[in-house]
């Protein structure tokens, strides 16, 4: 069982069917599945991908508090496409507030 502390973009979310949504029934999980990007961050700004996830969300909430949302992920094979997709939005928000500051100093 593995927590994603930060997973962030989902890509190729689909419901299970058959013997994969019973099994994750059992677990107590929904069953769906979508792919994330595990990332180490730097002031919310994600710096370097540390691995990418099939993400189950569950049910139930094995939290002693009970107030976590809890997710069971299995790794996957890297995707470098959605990788680079958030490198470039990175960039573009960068680029965008970079060019607000500057506009404003003028």
């Amino acid at each position: 069982r593995l927590k994603c502390a930060l997973a962030v973009g989902a890509k190729y979310r689909r419901n299970l069917t058959g013997s994969l949504a019973d099994d994750a029934a059992a677990a107590g999980c929904e069953p769906t599945v979508y792919q994330a990007i595990h990332w180490l961050c730097l002031v919310y700004m994600p710096v370097r991908p540390l691995g990418t996830y099939f993400v189950m969300p569950c049910i139930e909430c094995d939290d002693p508090d009970g107030d976590a949302e809890q997710y069971r992920a299995v790794p996957a094979q890297w995707d470098n496409g959605q990788i680079a997709k958030h490198y470039i939005v990175l960039a573009t928000l960068l680029a965008a507030a970079g060019f607000a500051i500057w506009y404003w100093w003028l």
